[in-house]
């Protein structure tokens, strides 16, 4: 029978720091290529997320005898 554990978990709170001035170019080149890995995450993940909707459907056509079928 499967058994599940959780540890405690605690919060603390942290207080906001502000940032005062103008950012530097290097924060901006950070930021840019921030945006960048998100951009290409989001395209794989989605390419992932095709990819098992075709193998749920290829699974299914299995399941009920539509093997090869390729609808």
């Amino acid at each position: 029978m499967p058994n599940l554990a959780v540890n405690k978990i605690g919060f603390e709170r942290v207080e906001e720091m502000k940032v005062v001035g103008e950012k530097s170019v290097e924060s901006n080149v950070g930021d840019l290529e921030l945006k960048g890995m998100c951009f290409s995450m989001r395209r794989d993940l989605e390419e992932l997320e095709k990819e098992n909707r075709e193998m749920k459907r290829r699974l299914e056509d299995m399941k009920f005898g539509g093997i090869g079928e390729g609808k």
